[in-house]
């Protein structure tokens, strides 16, 4: 049995493979700043009872050789085999393998890119305070300035306010993308918000090329 594991800045989500390559079980966690990532693969773990052969961990923002190799050491006691890379690495490797760009886009905003020689390039992941442009934070924050202030106060004193925020971006998509020809304020809104975020995306491909 094979674990693959997706970190990313809300969800924690772990897929189980046997060697035919078949998924067995899809699981979803919400990031807990209060527990160790070895404590939620050791919990991860326990409902199956099993010691896999190898775990495979794609973790947000983790780009230094040495801080892969550190947080390889800390879980190599739970399989035989650990391998650590970056998300976007992870994505990029499982989805086109050798050349061209992705965007990944979810609580954040970030673009890989490589070519056949190897080259390697990559733009934003900057995080909420300085960048993230077109990420579900950044499009609750921008629906958010539209509201009153004493609205998105509330979300300063949420557990996890980034979390929050980006939240509002499922409200906002919905409606952005909805093919109706509604013209209310709320659904003009959205589709504003909405274009502006493809706008912000494909600027990244452009600063990762």
């Amino acid at each position: 049995m094979y674990l693959g594991v997706d970190i990313g800045g809300t969800w924690l989500r772990a897929s189980f493979w046997n060697q035919k390559s078949q998924r067995l079980s899809h699981l979803r966690y919400k990031i807990q700043p209060e527990l160790s990532l070895e404590k939620i693969l050791k919990k991860i773990l326990g409902q199956w009872k099993a010691r896999p052969k190898a775990i495979t961990l794609g973790v947000r923002g983790l780009w230094p050789f040495q801080k892969k190799k550190q947080l390889q050491k800390q879980l190599r006691s739970l399989a035989n085999k650990i391998y650590v890379t970056s998300d976007m690495e992870l994505a990029f490797r499982a989805s086109l393998g050798r050349e061209g760009i992705i965007i990944v886009a979810g609580t954040g905003s970030a673009a890989y890119g490589q070519d056949l020689l190897g080259h390697r390039s990559r733009a934003g992941g900057l995080g909420p305070l300085l960048g993230d442009a077109g990420s579900a934070f950044w499009i609750g924050k921008q629906y958010l300035r539209s509201q009153k202030e004493s609205y998105a106060r509330t979300f300063l004193h949420r557990e996890n306010p980034v979390a929050a925020i980006a939240h509002l971006a499922k409200r906002v998509l919905t409606l952005g993308l909805a093919e109706n020809k509604a013209t209310d304020p709320l659904t003009s809104l959205c589709r504003h918000i909405t274009h502006c975020a493809a706008k912000e995306l494909a600027h990244l491909v452009f600063r990762a090329e």
